[in-house]
């Protein structure tokens, strides 16, 4: 039978400690372990999505309405050891509520997790390289941004001046069979129209 003497042995000394987000990525495997295991025992409920935020001082790992907060070194004494006690505790709760906290379906649930940690976890396995993003020419960027809406307002005018074309048909064909006046024409050079003359006569 697996003890909790067992669990604590197996790490290495001193007990690494995880950046944030190191400690992050393995509590999302870590999770995605227990749920496995506890499906190979035919508990086939689907596993929800989760939220994550790293916390510090005395607050120890755990999920609060969704919500996963990550302490990569509790107390000053955490790291690694401590995100897998509360990950395996975590789990026996969702899984197995009706048994022990601390009876041996916890011991083998937290030494299980243990030992894909320390396979898994304590040889930069979860480090990722920085992505370097390109330098960026803002007034490039700027520029063809502005050259982009002027093709799309050049666009906007021509489809406004083929609906005008085709309206002025559609005006002139009622002309014909209605006989009615025909509107005036919008001036472009800021004179009043013939229309809008005659009616400033008839005011005056």
């Amino acid at each position: 039978m697996t003890t909790y003497t067992q669990v604590c042995s197996a790490w290495p000394t001193p007990m690494p400690i995880p950046t944030p987000k190191e400690a992050i990525a393995g509590v999302k495997r870590l999770i995605r372990v227990a749920h496995r295991h506890a499906k190979e025992e035919g508990i086939g409920f689907g596993l929800r999505t989760y939220r994550y935020r790293i916390t510090t001082g005395r607050r120890c790992t755990r999920v609060r309405n969704g919500t996963w907060f990550v302490n990569c070194n509790e107390w000053g004494l955490g790291g690694w050891g401590e995100i897998v006690h509360s990950v395996s505790h975590w789990a026996q709760r969702k899984y197995w509520p009706r048994e022990n906290p601390h009876g041996p379906r916890h011991v083998f649930i937290e030494k299980m997790l243990t030992d894909y940690a320390i396979r898994n976890f304590l040889d930069g396995q979860l480090t990722r390289p920085e992505k370097i993003k390109p330098p960026v020419d803002v007034v490039a960027v700027r520029a063809a941004r502005v050259a982009k809406r002027i093709k799309q307002w050049e666009a906007k005018r021509r489809r406004a001046d083929n609906a005008i074309r085709k309206l002025r048909r559609q005006e002139r064909y009622y002309e014909r069979r209605v006989g009615h006046t025909r509107l005036p024409r919008p001036s472009h050079t800021g004179e009043p129209s013939a229309v809008e003359g005659s009616s400033t006569q008839l005011a005056a």
